[in-house]
């Protein structure tokens, strides 16, 4: 199966899932980013605004003592963090995605927590097909984590050159340490 048809068949398996099945399962996923000695360490975490089915980590944010940041699209293909905060202001871009607001933040980012659509145990990530997270992480020196639900980990999945493999990651089930 090739990366098109992943994608297609992952996103429809995630918007089958009940909503109410899915917060559920999204609340243990919470638990165990909690529960990572990473994320409680990091003064800075960037997270992101779900679209669709995707795990919505937005509550995160409520934890004063840590800065939150979201990705905004920029052009060529590229992304910025930007700080999010309960009552930043966020728009709609080109592809209805929502995004904060506000100047890009340069500074060091200690955990990334990404979204997939699938990704593999040893931290290969599947995601929308665009490659910004892959752009944006490439010269990162931060923890790389995604997260799913646990059935959207697999074996394997090959890696393509511009990959940018995962440090960790977090199921609803299971914290996987991947060996990369």
């Amino acid at each position: 199966m090739n990366k098109l048809e992943m994608r297609q068949k992952y996103r429809d398996l995630r918007d089958d899932i009940p909503s109410a099945v899915h917060r559920e399962r999204t609340c243990k996923l919470i638990e165990n980013v909690l529960s990572l000695d990473k994320y409680r360490e990091a003064k800075s975490v960037m997270i992101y605004c779900p679209i669709g089915s995707e795990i919505d980590l937005r509550e995160l944010a409520s934890d004063t003592s840590k800065a939150f940041y979201m990705p905004r699209m920029l052009k060529g293909h590229k992304m910025c963090a930007v700080e999010y905060k309960k009552d930043t202001v966020m728009i709609k871009n080109g592809y209805g995605i929502f995004e904060p607001c506000g100047k890009a933040y340069e500074g060091r980012i200690d955990i990334v927590l990404a979204p997939a659509l699938v990704c593999s145990e040893n931290g290969v990530r599947i995601g929308y097909g665009g490659g910004y997270y892959d752009r944006f992480l490439l010269d990162k020196d931060c923890t790389k984590a995604c997260v799913v639900f646990d059935e959207f980990v697999l074996p394997g999945i090959l890696s393509e050159k511009h990959d940018i493999a995962m440090d960790i990651i977090v199921t609803d089930k299971r914290i996987i340490k991947t060996d990369i």
